[in-house]
């Protein structure tokens, strides 16, 4: 008899049983800059990844649309690419729970061995206020494996820090069970913004590390288009912020007058 609290517990849906040899393991939860999931997304678009499995968690809280309560289940999607042999994982959302975060992260990592995979790259963000090109900084569960990223030009993170989240958890727990756990950050300028072209650096890097082609040209337009947009709002506001200025220096310059 099924106990209550196992409906409320991680579910996981296979759609079909991908033939898989040999393959890596990309997976990206929604974080700083939202890095994380553009680079995922944009694999899964531009390499035609074909979607073979879903593990659903579900919401701590109550989603509901004009009044009626609708389906809070979180998806994280599992996808095949058969022609670079990955299989990317790509999360709605993060629970927000310690305990909902620890048995979500076992339950990937079973499903992980199962189908026998031995390396694991998470993707995250480290904001560092620089708005050139983007770097892309590294973190390992295995201290072997930073000779690794080494040799693709890729820095370590130095001194104490925390990644939050699945993308730095999983990483953790997979060391645990004896596999590699890479974490690759883009470099950010802003936490809220999109940061397209912090995912595309790490693109570019994964790209070279698994030996596979991808177009970026969007990602291009897209960190165009919010150049674009906070130029704009900057001189909207320096404009306002003048105009102020102005009316204030007149207000001031008219008591002089006051007979």
């Amino acid at each position: 008899m099924m106990n209550n609290l196992d409906k409320w517990r991680f579910e996981l849906k296979y759609y079909k049983k991908p033939d898989l040899k040999n393959v890596t393991f990309i997976a990206g939860w929604p974080g700083m800059g939202f890095v994380s999931t553009i680079a995922t997304d944009h694999l899964r678009g531009e390499l035609n990844a074909e979607l073979f499995a879903e593990i659903f968690s579900y919401k701590s809280d109550l989603i509901y649309r004009d009044g009626v309560v609708i389906d809070s289940k979180i998806r994280h999607r599992f996808y095949h690419i058969p022609d670079v042999n990955l299989v990317l994982c790509i999360g709605e959302d993060q629970p927000k729970e310690t305990t909902q975060i620890i048995e979500l992260t076992e339950m990937i990592l079973d499903f992980v061995e199962s189908l026998g995979i031995k390396r694991i790259y998470t993707l995250a963000a480290y904001l560092t206020g620089e708005d050139s090109d983007p770097k892309v900084y590294g973190v390992v569960n295995k201290k072997e494996l930073t000779n690794y990223l080494e040799t693709y030009g890729v820095s370590m993170v130095s001194g104490l820090g925390a990644i939050t989240g699945l993308n730095g958890f999983l990483i953790g727990a997979a060391k645990k069970r004896g596999l590699d756990g890479i974490c690759l950050l883009g470099e950010i300028t802003y936490a809220e913004l999109p940061q397209p072209n912090s995912a595309k650096s790490i693109l570019m890097l994964l790209s070279r590390m698994l030996n596979f082609n991808i177009k970026l040209d969007s990602l291009d337009r897209q960190t165009k288009e919010i150049t674009d947009t906070l130029q704009k709002r900057f001189q909207e506001s320096t404009f306002k912020e003048q105009k102020n200025q102005f009316k204030e220096k007149q207000s001031k310059d008219s008591l002089n007058y006051i007979g």
